[in-house]
């Protein structure tokens, strides 16, 4: 997930602290002069977050994501959901949500997509908020 670091900076600067083999961690930072910086053991202490820096980290529980089922034939298949982190490879849904995409749980392949921007994880809130 990308975020361009604003007002929570304190929050990522934790997150950095923690490093990179616990989860939540932040995995790589693009500076504001465009060079990205990829987060190792080696030097996750020497970084320092900065107004402006863009962060790419682990997705966390209360975070926002859009879920597709193809094929796309109504507004229903594409639902925007909230996280909650979970063990394993996969993600999970409620069985009170699958209607809309026509599950019946032989195979099906959704996709889910992590929004990039703040414009757009707002955009999946107030979709998620109001029906129809």
């Amino acid at each position: 997930m990308l975020y361009k670091q604003s007002r929570k900076k304190g929050v990522l600067t934790k997150l950095l602290e923690k490093g990179i083999d616990t989860w939540p961690c932040i995995k790589s930072i693009i500076k504001k002069d465009g060079i990205k910086v990829t987060i190792n053991n080696t030097n996750v202490r020497d970084i320092i977050i900065e107004n402006g820096d863009i962060i790419n980290r682990t997705i966390m529980d209360g975070d926002y994501v859009l879920f597709n089922r193809q094929p796309s034939l109504h507004k229903m298949s594409m639902m925007a959901h909230r996280v909650k982190v979970m063990k394993g490879n996969t993600f999970r849904l409620n069985v009170s949500v699958t209607p809309p995409y026509n599950a019946d749980f032989d195979g099906d392949e959704m996709n889910m997509h992590a929004p990039q921007s703040i414009s757009t994880v707002s955009e999946l809130m107030n979709r998620r908020r109001r029906p129809g």
